[in-house]
């Protein structure tokens, strides 16, 4: 018994190593980033479903314009933000392209916009100069 103990340890601490070492070996290529984020997702997943889930502390809100290329807003566009655990918040811009997100836990989000007859994926500017985002950007400039 003891031995089955210590090798599903080893396997076990072998498995998580790998996960968390993943990116020092994988070339950063989209396919291969977007596999790893996926394991990662479900490692955490697992293990936030045996000890419990991180908990923000605290609320806040998110607020910005979407803008197209030329700089003019974008209506009716839809903004999404997601928490480390999945959870989604979102909001649709009005005819200026002003969103606010209200009562989102506290932490750091990267804004996501779609809106009809604009390519994907928009991207946003970074926190220095506010949360603005635009539509239709080639996202391997960025």
């Amino acid at each position: 018994m003891p031995n089955t103990r210590k090798a599903l340890l080893a396997l076990l601490t072998i498995f998580i190593l790998t996960v968390l070492l993943a990116p020092l070996w994988m070339p950063l290529h989209p396919n291969t980033n977007a596999a790893y984020n996926i394991a990662e997702y479900r490692v955490r997943r697992w293990w936030w479903d045996q000890v419990g889930a991180p908990q923000a502390v605290g609320e806040g809100s998110l607020s910005g314009w979407v803008q197209d290329r030329e700089g003019r807003p974008v209506p009716e566009a839809l903004v999404l933000v997601s928490t480390a655990t999945g959870e989604t918040f979102s909001a649709r811009t009005d005819e200026d392209g002003w969103y606010a997100i209200p009562n989102i836990p506290a932490g750091r989000y990267r804004p996501i916009a779609a809106a009809w007859d604009y390519d994907l994926p928009a991207h946003s500017q970074g926190a220095n100069a506010g949360p603005m985002l635009h539509l239709g950007q080639d996202p391997q400039r960025f």
